[in-house]
């Protein structure tokens, strides 16, 4: 036959399983923190890249059009640059990626409301079978005061 078990061993067992969730919940703290480090140097090296290739481009149209270049002549060249094929393309290509990343950060900052509000359900959640544990327990003292 089974060994019923005590208030002091099924509440040893939910506290212990406190200190677990308290425990994954700080690794997943950090883990975010870790996670929100590596998309700033992905966004940082990003930004340097295109940052690369403007000033390619910058030193393309210098060379084209020297410094004496009225505004202009350099729009009249430029709506020329714009009726090339692959420099639309390019154009095209920044302008997507520009929308993916603004939608790619939005999510991520929905991903991490949703995250911190289960969090918190689960933290309140923790708080209210902790004080049934608790209510429990007092009741059996008080139960065994009484008889």
């Amino acid at each position: 036959m089974a060994r019923k078990a005590t208030l002091e061993n099924l509440k040893r067992n939910a506290e212990g399983y406190n200190v677990k969730i308290t425990d994954l919940l700080n690794q997943l703290d950090d883990t975010r923190e870790k996670q929100a480090a590596a998309w700033d140097k992905y966004y940082e090296r990003e930004k340097e890249i295109k940052q690369e290739k403007n000033n390619d481009l910058a030193a393309e149209v210098k060379s084209v059009f020297s410094e004496d270049i009225t505004p202009a002549e350099f729009k009249k060249e430029l709506d020329e640059l714009l009726l090339i094929d692959e420099f639309k393309e390019y154009i095209e290509h920044e302008k997507a990626e520009r929308k993916a990343a603004s939608e790619r950060k939005a999510a991520e900052e929905a991903a991490k409301k949703k995250a911190e509000s289960e969090a918190a359900r689960a933290d309140n959640n923790s708080v209210v079978e902790n004080s049934a544990v608790q209510n429990v327990s007092d009741n059996s003292i008080a139960d065994g005061i009484s008889k």
